[in-house]
């Protein structure tokens, strides 16, 4: 995937629910020289290992490039800006796990996760103002 795909649940869910064993990442920083965007999408990446139970590769011209197994575990991983690469041997992994067979449930769980301490918010303040 690209690197702002890493974002967003359909394209990598689909990928692995198609069939999808590793999950790799090609990305150029140079936009976001020495910010936080680098290591924020360098976490997300961490995130979608575990999500998915898959390895993660990432390949950055710029930004950081890295090996990350299926548990989050950085096995490999270059600094910023720094011209360093390494020949990996990435597992595949074809099974799919609770989060990939769910993520739709998952999604609409954490979207009323939300939703509802916010109505609850709404309603107490509706209610405030009625008393007085």
């Amino acid at each position: 995937i690209v690197c702002f795909e890493i974002a967003w649940n359909k394209t990598l869910t689909k990928q692995i629910n198609d069939g999808g064993q590793l999950v790799s990442v090609h990305t150029n920083n140079a936009t976001y020289a020495f910010s936080n965007q680098i290591d924020q999408q360098f976490e997300m990446s961490r995130i979608r290992a575990i999500e998915t139970g898959r390895e993660v590769v990432i390949s950055a011209t710029t930004g950081i490039s890295a090996h990350i197994d299926r548990n989050g575990s950085i096995l490999w991983q270059s600094k910023e800006f720094a011209p360093e690469s390494k020949i990996i041997r990435a597992k595949l992994h074809n099974d799919v796990n609770f989060a990939m067979q769910n993520s739709t449930v998952i999604s609409y769980v954490s979207l009323f996760g939300f939703l509802i301490p916010l109505i609850l918010l709404l309603i107490t303040k509706i209610v405030r103002r009625s008393e007085n």
